[in-house]
């Protein structure tokens, strides 16, 4: 709540004296996530369980922004609805029996970055904070013993990257990383798992500017 409440006056206080451009964006992104595997408690002391990371899907986003520009700076947040699939190697023993699977976790967000940047002709350089909030979580983890997905709440974030404008049109790319390491809304018998990396992203996305008030 106090995040929104800073972006509000942040907004309205640079709005009173900056040129204001409104627009929607949406693009791609990937996760870059190193392999690594987590072992799970299970019911029975001598079965096994691991799970492991094998990769993440493209993501895609759409949304929409605000550009608040005074002279070369500008403040740019932006409203974003996020898509994401991930997928895990299960690693199930069972009475000496070893089991692998692939099951695979889908997650919907909406991501609030709010960037800070220098235009210079048509390239722009920014960076930021951002705002992962948990909207869905589809995950096929379901089905293993003692699983609850705890995909709730905010998490945060920055982003850095340049942009080029071209009349109506803007083209981004940008560097995300996290303060959450991945996968910690995974808990088993109530208690919480995470993989070691704290995951970043690349995004790469297309903005079209529906008004300019100059």
């Amino acid at each position: 709540m106090k995040y929104f409440i800073f972006i509000v006056v942040l907004v309205l206080s640079t709005a009173l004296s900056a040129q204001v451009s409104l627009g929607l964006v949406g693009g791609v992104n990937t996760i870059d996530i190193t392999s690594s595997q987590v072992k799970v408690p299970t019911s029975q002391v001598k079965d096994s369980l691991r799970i492991a990371v094998v990769d993440a899907d493209y993501g895609f986003h759409f949304g929409a922004f605000a550009r608040f520009q005074k002279s070369s700076f500008y403040m740019q947040p932006e409203f974003i609805l996020n898509s994401n699939k991930t997928n895990y190697k299960i690693n199930a023993t069972k009475t000496l029996t070893t089991i692998d699977t692939l099951r695979s976790e889908r997650f919907l967000s909406l991501d609030i970055p709010v960037m800070f940047g220098l235009k210079i002709s048509i390239l722009r350089i920014n960076a930021g904070p951002v705002m992962h909030i948990a909207l869905n979580n589809n995950s096929e983890l379901k089905g293993l013993d003692g699983f609850k997905s705890n995909y709730k709440g905010a998490t945060y974030g920055y982003q850095a990257g340049i942009g080029f404008d071209f009349s109506k049109l803007s083209f981004d790319v940008r560097h995300e990383g996290n303060f959450s390491k991945y996968g910690d809304h995974i808990t088993f018998f109530d208690e919480k798992f995470a993989f070691d990396k704290k995951a970043t992203r690349l995004v790469a996305s297309l903005s079209y500017k529906l008004y300019s008030s100059r």
